[in-house]
């Protein structure tokens, strides 16, 4: 018995051939939004999404993709069309699950480490599907880095059939096998575009000498923090500002924390909030070296001073006595509106006291 299909077309790279005596069915199967049918199985909103939100997938409400295809397949006398990479992806998420499940028995196969180590991935924008190809192929490169070249290539889909979204979704399957050996983290890339310093050297350098006769004050455990800062400024006003200084202003990135300020912005306040908005409490961030600062210094905002300087005063009228506050500082951010350049604004106010001052 001839056990070979006849084959209906044949080239280079593919080949068509019948399989059973049935009619092939003509009408089309009803199709959905793949992007309203995936978030309908997932029961949560997408961030971002690998095709097109109105690409049409066929409506169907399995858990397996390739057995639901086969399944209408047979079922309707419908064509079907496989690629290396469905039955590869489909092998390698079961490899994928054995090592998840033996994942301690295997560690030595596959890692020279105990626990987990993180592995980290770094965008300054994440709108597009390309920004996250770019995110997973930075942990994948981690990945290759720790358990070798050879693993990788193995799990990866890069067959004459493989479109760069496939290999990203077979880039996934391997981060899913590794995960009991890897966290993987993103790490946003924020950061000030441009900064301009306006002031002369002469001015800036004032500002370090009034640091410096502060420091008489009881006061050399902030202001020898702040005197780096203030060279920093004066070299910039000479026309040489330093890149690592500046980026340094807020977070940076060797201790990128979230919702904690752990840059030289921090040093500035000497003193934060208490619980009854005093501002008593001794920043803890100037009792450690700057180079050996981690996250778990930093300082939230929250407890920063509202940059507003309050003097109580009395004014006498005929017609009696108030009590009124003098209130100067901050008042807000300015926005310049042809380049969005962004500035603290200070004014000041005269306001009535009547129950809480500021």
């Amino acid at each position: 018995m001839n056990d070979i299909a006849p084959i209906i077309s044949q080239r280079v790279g593919e080949i068509c051939f019948q399989v059973d005596d049935v009619k092939p069915c003509q009408d089309l199967v009803a199709e959905k939004s793949a992007l309203l049918q995936f978030e309908k199985c997932y029961g949560s909103p997408v961030l971002a999404f690998s095709h097109h939100p109105e690409f049409p997938l066929v409506e169907d409400s399995s858990d397996n993709a390739l057995v639901s295809a086969v399944h209408i397949a047979f079922s309707q006398h419908r064509p079907l069309l496989l690629t290396p990479d469905t039955i590869w992806m489909t092998i390698a998420q079961g490899f994928a699950h054995h090592i998840n499940n033996n994942a301690e028995a295997l560690r030595s196969r596959f890692v020279r480490h105990q626990g987990k180590i993180v592995l980290k991935s770094e965008t300054d924008e994440l709108t597009q599907p390309h920004h996250w190809e770019k995110v997973i192929e930075q942990w994948v490169r981690g990945i290759r880095a720790e358990v070798g070249a050879d693993l990788c290539d193995l799990m990866e889909c890069n067959f004459s059939t493989t479109t760069p979204r496939i290999r990203t979704a077979s880039h996934m399957v391997m981060m899913d096998a590794f995960q009991q050996y890897f966290d993987y983290l993103r790490m946003c890339i924020c950061g000030i575009p441009f900064v301009t310093l306006q002031g002369t050297v002469d001015d800036w350098r004032s500002i370090q000498h009034r640091v410096e006769k502060i420091a008489e004050y009881e006061l050399e455990w902030w202001t020898q923090r702040l005197l780096p800062i203030c060279r920093g400024f004066v070299e910039t006003a000479e026309g040489k500002p330093s890149l690592s200084f500046w980026r340094e202003i807020y977070k940076p990135e060797s201790v990128y924390g979230e919702e904690v300020i752990t840059g030289w912005l921090a040093d500035l306040f000497p003193y934060l909030k208490d619980y009854a908005n005093d501002f008593k409490i001794r920043n803890p961030i100037l009792d450690v070296a700057r180079t050996d600062i981690t996250v778990s210094d930093g300082i939230s905002p929250q407890y920063i001073p509202i940059g507003l300087s309050c003097a109580p005063f009395k004014l006498k009228t005929a017609l009696g006595e108030k009590s009124l506050e003098l209130v100067g500082g901050f008042i807000g951010i300015k926005q310049d509106p042809d380049d969005g350049t962004l500035q603290p604004e200070i004014g000041w106010a005269v306001r009535e006291i009547i129950l809480l001052s500021c």
